[in-house]
């Protein structure tokens, strides 16, 4: 199974090395991102995102964790959720530590875990520590049969394909953005009032 993982790994650089090299680059580029994107609304119900904002609004303590290229991915979410909610822990760093943020999750906790292909073995750990919590679980993936979706209550889907040999987080922020749509339409008083004395501090200082 790992020669054949390789071999497959090994013909996926090769087409991109020939897209790299192609004369119309940057129109293919662009084609990737695009398609991307609209496999957003092909692989997502509405319904879906009012169900994983409704879990991130109802949990006492909001985990976010991601690693390497979706540290990105996760910063920005733990810190648009930190905008109009409190208890957000983001979780970006792929060792002991990780492990550590998330032990003591519990049932009134929810785990967003942000994992693409190739998948970080770390989120499969903090998955499985989250469920034998019975803590809420939101996955952001590729695919319905990626191996952290099993024990999730919501999955949010996104390809990120890409002209080089790293993904493309585009689809991934746009994702972001939806849930994040979502979540400030259901926002209840004291997220409103968070958000507007926030919105305060940084008009009053300039911390732009």
């Amino acid at each position: 199974m790992a020669v054949s993982t390789f071999c497959r790994q090994l013909q996926d650089l090769t087409k991109k090395r020939d897209l790299i090299n192609a004369p119309d680059l940057y129109q293919q580029v662009m084609q990737k991102i695009n398609h991307n994107i609209d496999t957003i609304f092909e692989k997502n119900a509405e319904d879906v995102f009012t169900s994983a904002a409704e879990i991130i609004l109802s949990s006492q303590r909001k985990f976010v964790m991601g690693f390497r290229g979706c540290a990105s991915v996760a910063q920005l979410l733990g810190g648009c959720l930190n905008d109009v909610l409190k208890d957000v822990h983001t979780v970006t760093d792929a060792d002991s530590r990780a492990i550590g943020a998330v032990l003591d999750i519990g049932r009134k906790d929810c785990l967003i875990a942000i994992s693409y292909p190739r998948y970080a073995h770390m989120i499969f750990t903090a998955i499985e520590i989250a469920k034998k919590a019975d803590a809420r679980i939101i996955v952001l993936t590729d695919k319905l049969t990626a191996p952290m979706t099993k024990h999730s209550d919501v999955v949010l889907l996104s390809e990120v394909d890409s002209a080089t040999i790293n993904n493309s987080y585009v689809a991934p922020n746009v994702i972001v953005e939806i849930l994040m749509a979502a979540v400030h339409r259901n926002l209840d008083e004291k997220g409103r009032a968070r958000l507007e004395e926030l919105e305060r501090y940084i008009s009053g200082k300039g911390l732009y």
